[in-house]
């Protein structure tokens, strides 16, 4: 029980670490440009036709395209770069808690950046498309229109539909 206390203090002072530094701002930034340019065709779509679009759909249609998955992980890459963090403070955490204890803090560090940054991206889709969501059981008339009636290729969505997937 020791050990968990322990190292959920190395994990606080990792992900307080985590928020002060000029990399995650710009992760930040660029991940929300990266999603707001994604998802701006869609939003005009769903304004022309005048439908609403599921939320959970869209962001499987998100996830299921490669070249958002690749950008992701780019994103995810920068958070995670300097990990586990060894700076002038680490020394005496090292020294205070253990080992095994800071490396358990330093994984769950890893599991808990990378859960805040998929809700991050979660959360940042759904802001764009904020007036026009669904959170009903079907996938919405929104992503019909995109995805059967390939109302995509008229607005240049980019992320690459399947209608496979719709079905």
């Amino acid at each position: 029980m020791r050990n968990l206390r322990a190292a959920r203090a190395c994990l606080k002072h990792d992900l307080r670490r985590m928020l002060f530094t000029p990399r995650i701002l710009a992760v930040l930034l660029l991940t929300g440009l990266f999603i707001q340019n994604l998802v701006k065709p869609i939003g005009w779509y769903l304004t022309d036709a005048g439908v609403s679009i599921n939320a959970p759909g869209l962001l499987s249609y998100l996830f299921s395209d490669c070249f958002f998955t690749l950008v992701s992980l780019m994103g995810l890459l920068l958070l995670l770069c300097d990990a586990p963090f060894y700076d002038e403070t680490q020394q005496y955490v090292l020294l205070r808690c253990g080992r095994k204890t800071w490396g358990l803090g330093q994984v769950a560090y890893a599991f808990c950046a990378t859960f805040i940054y998929l809700l991050l991206q979660c959360g940042l889709a759904q802001l764009f498309l904020a007036g026009r969501l669904d959170y009903g059981a079907l996938w919405g008339q929104g992503m019909e229109g995109i995805v059967v009636g390939m109302e995509y290729q008229n607005y240049d969505i980019m992320i690459d539909l399947d209608p496979m997937i719709y079905s």
